[in-house]
């Protein structure tokens, strides 16, 4: 599987868009039994926009918000570029170095 991003612009950080979808997809994450390898990154602020990345684990389980909140195929972000939302500190392997 690919990773997938979200792009949120200025209006949906006013709107707390961010957290709505850390809250969402944090549901689906420990009703999945808080799985390995299905973390969620954001690109560490202050970023326009702020870019919400899905891991391909995360992709798997999370594809509603990703369909709902229009997320397009991406390339595997660099680990000095994000920070973990959801997921275990050593998720962080997946990323490039």
């Amino acid at each position: 599987m690919s990773w997938f991003k979200i792009d949120l612009g200025i209006e949906d950080l006013v709107d707390d868009k961010e957290s709505l979808i850390r809250n969402q997809y944090e549901g689906i994450w420990l009703a999945n039994g808080a799985p390995k390898e299905a973390p969620l990154f954001a690109s560490k602020a202050p970023k326009d926009p702020c870019l919400i990345f899905f891991s391909p684990g995360a992709a798997k389980i999370g594809k509603i918000l990703i369909e709902k909140y229009g997320g397009t195929q991406c390339e595997k972000p660099y680990k000095q570029e994000v920070g973990l939302l959801i997921g275990h500190d050593s998720d962080r392997i997946l990323l490039k170095t």
